[in-house]
């Protein structure tokens, strides 16, 4: 296990950082190429804002992320009734991210 911060190494099973109190990861997205990298998507989401509010945890606990919605003549349509939104992340923080979606979309 990895601190994403500041890179501390610690023994499975350890879930934070001693120093950083930040979340461990089995490894550091830098080390592993972009198109290596097996992306899941996260949800379900009910809406742009909550997808939103997700992207903004995930990007202060440095997890990899990305937002893909349903466009409509070149405008996202993700707060539209029948719209689709997905939230998408490495598969290795499945379990870490399933919380932050839960305590934000109610679940």
């Amino acid at each position: 296990m990895i601190c994403p911060k500041c890179k501390s190494e610690y023994i499975k099973g350890t879930k934070n950082c001693i120093d950083c109190d930040k979340k461990l990861v089995s490894f550091l997205s830098k080390e592993k190429p972009l198109s290596k990298i097996k992306w899941v998507k996260l949800g379900p989401v009910t809406n742009r804002i909550c997808a939103d509010m997700i992207c903004e945890i995930l990007k202060a606990d440095e997890i990899p992320h990305y937002i893909k919605t349903d466009f409509a003549f070149g405008v996202i349509s993700g707060n539209q009734t029948g719209s689709n939104i997905s939230v998408f992340i490495p598969e290795n923080y499945r379990n870490i991210t399933q919380d932050i979606i839960k305590g934000i979309s109610g679940t």
